[in-house]
């Protein structure tokens, strides 16, 4: 029954982030990047929830491997992958949502992964939580984090553009001296 009630409101949650996300995405055009967020999001369900409801009973083994959905996740990562390398016009909607399934399996197993074992493992909600911030970032928030990068290192690009081209001209001079043979080198003091 506990069970029950905590997925009822994991998907209460999960409609009410879906229709904000959707009302923000569509205003400021942000199809792409939801799409992967929302795959993300229905897959991880979809796998957690399966889960739970079978009480960890069903397994793919093939050739007496069991076969974890992480692999399963890692091969939609490489066909997204692919897609979006070799179809650049008309399937970047598919190859988003193949890398949102795929994410969605590999986070699921995040804490099998890093606690060797433990499918429960705290690691996995951690790591979920983890993308899922970043991907509300990405959706709801991009122009206040391109503004902040235009601010924070453009300047810092032009302070140190000088001194690193003097380092540069430095370390050319050295290894132009260190080619030449010469065993002394002037060293030039400034009076």
């Amino acid at each position: 029954m506990i069970r029950f009630k905590i997925i009822t409101a994991f998907f209460f949650l999960m409609k009410n982030i879906f229709k904000l996300l959707v009302y923000y995405s569509r205003k400021r055009r942000k199809g792409i990047p939801f799409l992967v967020f929302f795959s993300f999001l229905i897959t991880f369900a979809i796998a957690r929830g399966f889960v739970i409801l079978t009480n960890d009973s069903v397994h793919l083994i093939i050739n007496g491997y069991h076969i974890h959905h992480i692999t399963i996740g890692l091969i939609f990562l490489a066909i997204a992958g692919a897609v979006a390398i070799g179809f650049r016009n008309g399937f970047t909607s598919v190859s988003a949502i193949l890398y949102g399934i795929g994410l969605g399996l590999i986070v699921d197993e995040f804490g099998l992964l890093i606690s060797w074992g433990d499918y429960w493992s705290r690691f996995t909600y951690d790591s979920f939580i983890i993308v899922l911030l970043i991907f509300i970032n990405v959706i709801l928030f991009s122009e206040f984090w391109r503004s902040m990068g235009r601010r924070m290192f453009v300047p810092l690009i032009e302070k140190y553009e000088k001194k690193w081209d003097r380092f540069a001209r430095n370390v050319e001079r050295d290894v132009e001296w260190y080619l030449s043979g010469k065993k002394t080198m002037k060293v030039r003091r400034k009076k």
